[in-house]
């Protein structure tokens, strides 16, 4: 009896906390799976960039600073919407 109530349970959450995206055929993902992946990938870009940034801020020239800068630009392409035309409306 109590196996019965525990797994009803377990399925109304499953229920809850899972969406499907027909585009992605990503059926039954569960959405702190997809944000654990994105948060991961987003402390791992970060700690690169910060790695690269301080080996190019020592005295190695100006190539590396070349580098730190398409970097950043890549983060800062990454960071915005992609296909919006008008700027973001600002917080005054």
């Amino acid at each position: 009896m109590s196996n019965q109530k525990t797994s009803g349970y377990l399925d109304f959450i499953n229920r809850k906390t899972t969406f499907e995206c027909p585009l992605l055929h990503w059926k039954g993902t569960s959405i702190y799976y997809l944000a654990g992946i994105t948060w991961t990938i987003l402390i791992v870009i970060i700690i690169t960039m910060r790695i690269i940034k301080s080996v190019c801020l020592t005295d190695l020239g100006h190539y590396h600073q070349a580098i730190v800068d398409t970097l950043l630009r890549f983060k800062e392409m990454a960071f915005t919407i992609p296909y919006r035309r008008t700027p973001l409306p600002t917080i005054a």
